[in-house]
Order: C-alpha cells, then sequence, then structure tokens
C-alpha cells in the first residue's frame, strides 16, 4: 500500500514539470477523439456509453473487481479453427440491454480469434481482406514496427493481459455495435468491457474478447483500419489495465491508452483542448460526451506522453506492476 502511494505521489509530482514541456516543440498529429470539420462521422471513445450501461443494468464495477480476486481461471480453452460457429454476448448501448450475436471464426492468427458477425459477412460489409489486415496489425505489423503488432507492443510496454478463460488468444468480435448512430455524427469504434472477465454475471462471455465496429467503420479502407487498429491499441491496454488495476482512476487509465495509441506508431490525441485548458486540476475527469471530456483526454495525451519522452516507456509498465 505504501508502494502503491509513492508510486501515485510520484506521477503527480511530475506534472509540475509539464508547463516547462508545454514551451518545447512537439509534433502532434490530428486524432479522430472529437468531431473534425467537415467530418460527418467520427469514432468517440465508449467509455460514457458503457457507464449508462452499467447504471442501467446495475452493474458495479467494483464488484466485479473485487470478484476478480476470487475468480479460478475457467480451463476451457477455446481451440476456435475458421469456420467454428459462436454466439457472443453483446451489449446494445442505446436500450442498454444484453444480446446475443450469431458469428463465425474468419481468421486464428498467432495472438487472437477474430470472429465476425454473420450478417456482416453475408452482405459484404466484411471481407476476407478486412478481416486479414486486422488480424496482421494485432500480429504482426503496426505503424511504429514492420515485424512486431499490437498485441506485442501492448504487452511489452504494459503487461499481460488477464486469462479468464484460459486461452491466450484474444477474441476480436467484429460487428456492428449498437450505439444509436443514425448516419452521422460519434460512434463507439471498439471497446472492451469488463463483465466479461466475470464467471458468474449471466451475460458474460467468460473471455478475453474485444468488440471492434464495421458500421460505420470501414475496416476495407486503408482510412477505416488505421481508425480501427488505433481504438485496438487503446482498448486492448484497458484489458491490460483491469488485470493489474481493476478500479483505476479514469485519468491514468484512459491516459495510458492514450500512449497505447502512440507506442504502436498512430497519431496523439488532439493537443488543441489542452492547449485552451493547460492549467486544470490534473486528475479531472468530467463524464459524458462533451467538450469538456476532450479536453480530459487531451491532457491525459499529454501527461502521458510527457512521461514517455521524460522517463521511457518503462514507467509505464512499472505503474501498473507496483
Amino acid at each position: 500500500m505504501i508502494t502503491k502511494m509513492i508510486n501515485k505521489s510520484i506521477l503527480i509530482l511530475i506534472v509540475f514539470s509539464v508547463a516547462a514541456f508545454a514551451q518545447q516543440k512537439v509534433f502532434v498529429q490530428q486524432a479522430a477523439q472529437e468531431k473534425i470539420s467537415g467530418e460527418e462521422s467520427y469514432p468517440v471513445d465508449a467509455r460514457s456509453f458503457l457507464e449508462r450501461f452499467n447504471k442501467a443494468n446495475g452493474i458495479d464495477e467494483a464488484q466485479l473487481a473485487k470478484e476478480k480476486v476470487l475468480n479460478k481461471i475457467n480451463k476451457t480453452t477455446w481451440n476456435f479453427v475458421v469456420g467454428s460457429q459462436k454466439n457472443w454476448w453483446t451489449s446494445d448501448l442505446v436500450s442498454n440491454t444484453f444480446y446475443t450475436t450469431p458469428s463465425t471464426c474468419r481468421a486464428v492468427g498467432n495472438t487472437c480469434y477474430i470472429f465476425v458477425e454473420d450478417s456482416l459477412w453475408t452482405n459484404g460489409r466484411v471481407t476476407q481482406a478486412a478481416v486479414d489486415s486486422v488480424r496482421i496489425a494485432f500480429d504482426s505489423k503496426t505503424p511504429a514496427n514492420s515485424s512486431k503488432g499490437i498485441y506485442q507492443t501492448n504487452v511489452e510496454t504494459f503487461g499481460n493481459p488477464p486469462d479468464v478463460d484460459g486461452d491466450p488468444k484474444i477474441i476480436i468480435f467484429i460487428l456492428n455495435i449498437k450505439d444509436g448512430y443514425t448516419g452521422t455524427g460519434g460512434y463507439v469504434a471498439g471497446y472492451f468491457y469488463s463483465v466479461n472477465q466475470s464467471l458468474t454475471h449471466p451475460n458474460s462471455n467468460k473471455a478475453e474478447i474485444y468488440y471492434l465496429d464495421a458500421n460505420p467503420l470501414n475496416l476495407k479502407s486503408a482510412n477505416g483500419i488505421t481508425t480501427g487498429m488505433k481504438t485496438t491499441a487503446h482498448e486492448f491496454q484497458h484489458m491490460i489495465h483491469w488485470n493489474y488495476i481493476s478500479n483505476a482512476e479514469t485519468f491514468f487509465n484512459e491516459g495510458w491508452s492514450l500512449i497505447a495509441e502512440v507506442v504502436n506508431g498512430y497519431s496523439l490525441n488532439n493537443q488543441s483542448y489542452f492547449v485552451g485548458e493547460s492549467n486544470h486540476y490534473l486528475l479531472d475527469w468530467r463524464s459524458g460526451d462533451n467538450t469538456a471530456v476532450l479536453k480530459d483526454y487531451s491532457r491525459a495525451a499529454r501527461f502521458t506522453l510527457y512521461l514517455k519522452e521524460q522517463f521511457g516507456t518503462a514507467i509505464l509498465k512499472n505503474y501498473l506492476s507496483r
């Protein structure tokens, strides 16, 4: 407990150096955490959707965290092959209800099984080429390293993912995430949901599963794959974070996911919001899909970039394994 307090204090103290860092030259690319001028559709973070979903279904994340300590690994190893069929529990983020979605395994990688919602395969929204692009990015190739995928990069940077199902491969489920998207505006590009780590919740998949959108996200385009895999790097970090700190402070959890995008070679979250609010309380996190929370994402991205550039990626892993 003392060690945890010391480590957290060190991180908080480091923020006093951020003002100096703000004077340094930083190369920042435009990110898709917000609406870009002229863009009709743009990805938004799933956190606010999942918070509403949990509230509507009486799901207590803190209780799930306590249960994790008591959980014994489910010894059912999947051993899926291409063609395996499975109905996965999924969340309707509009009606806040659970439902099952028929899907088929379309690829087996070194570190993942990739399932596709059957209807998306039938109507051609997802193709084998799109599936293979996802597999390659997760398994073996990112913009940062042509011989290292998101899985290895994140594990080396942050630590190991949980293993409630006894199978080391991560399940990537490509589907149409029901988020209320009607043709324009924000949509959820992907998410990790901790309920799937529960062995007792009736709607848990009891597996390490990551949901990746394919409508409106177009995984058949280069831009769509970039957005989808940037989101995958972000959400896979949340899965790893859960393995070490189940009830993590939002600022640090999101900050670590934002830097996961960068270490995999994707662009840094848009910094314009931080520039307009550089003196805000460090750990504040304002819930909701609005301008205020975009400032929080911007601030968290800047903070973790500072840590990475000053101390290297080792500090990210050390914080989680403290």
